[in-house]
């Protein structure tokens, strides 16, 4: 435990918490059960019993196939029948801001609230670093060179036990909700911000979402083994602090630049990553070529 992330730990102790729960209203596990049929059983349960996506399902089996690895390197078992474990999870597609959409957040008035206010500026912030949430809550002032010519933030990210050193150009806009949180007298071991949990933090920004008028249609299609589950809301109600993320990836991609130098900002570890976005990229094409034929 001493050397997994916290965030990991959690996502364990979550399999863990399932794996209890099933032997309750299933049988009792051992370590020569975990096979391809515990595989069909644990499906059942997490798609008709806990109304699990498969995303979801694939984070979990994929959990209990490290843990199984690790357990055989302890010689705590024999067993290899748990590798034959495989399952899918689905394509999701991404939701990212529109600069339009950024626009509005950037300039809603929340004057009223401390609270979503600051949420604002932090989220805006990360639009435009294209940072995870735990970097930017744990960006300290030391992190920040403020040059006038060439401002930075410098962190490392953390991915297993490897460390890397990121290097993120700061935007004049960045550099301006950097400084309404910090000033002279404060130490540089000092967090840029102080910010609420994770949970509280993707409460406040789909308020100031809905507040700021980001309300078209979204329509998010998922499965759950083969069972499709639609669900079309206000687009306001899908942020999340991750979206900060890809909204940074896909608007830099549509500005051209180049997918090269947007993976080192963002620290993505290879270029399968950015499929994902570049496939938004050829959509606006597509769009704009249109616009013009019509």
């Amino acid at each position: 435990r001493k050397l997994c992330k916290e965030s990991t730990v959690k996502k364990v102790v979550t399999t863990y918490n399932l794996l209890l729960e099933f032997q309750k209203s299933h049988y009792t596990l051992t370590f020569e059960k975990i096979n391809n049929d515990f595989k069909v059983d644990a499906l059942f349960f997490m798609t008709e019993e806990k109304k699990y996506l498969n995303n979801n399902i694939s984070k979990h089996f994929s959990i209990i196939k490290t843990f199984m690895r690790w357990a055989s390197e302890k010689e705590y078992h024999a067993n290899t029948k748990f590798e034959q474990i495989k399952y899918q999870s689905d394509i999701i597609d991404v939701l990212a801001l529109t600069e339009e959409e950024l626009e509005k957040i950037t300039n809603v008035n929340l004057s009223f609230s401390k609270s979503l206010e600051k949420t604002r500026d932090i989220f805006v912030f990360a639009c435009l670093t294209g940072q995870r949430y735990s970097c930017y809550r744990n960006m300290k002032i030391g992190d920040l060179s403020l040059n006038i010519n060439n401002p930075i933030w410098s962190l490392y990210q953390i991915k297993g036990n490897k460390r890397k050193k990121i290097i993120v150009p700061l935007l004049p806009k960045a550099i301006e909700i950097i400084t309404k949180y910090i000033n002279s007298d404060m130490p540089i071991e000092c967090f840029v911000f102080n910010i609420q949990c994770n949970q509280k933090f993707n409460q406040n920004i789909k308020i100031v979402g809905e507040l700021a008028g980001i309300n078209s249609a979204v329509n998010k299609n998922r499965y759950s083994g083969v069972k499709r589950v639609e669900l079309i809301k206000p687009k306001s109600s899908f942020i999340t602090a991750h979206t900060s993320r890809r909204t940074f990836v896909t608007l830099n991609l549509l500005r051209g630049l180049q997918p090269q130098i947007i993976q080192n900002i963002v620290g993505h570890s290879s270029e399968s990553m950015m499929k994902k976005y570049l496939q938004i990229t050829e959509q606006n094409t597509i769009n704009e070529f249109n616009k013009i034929w019509r």
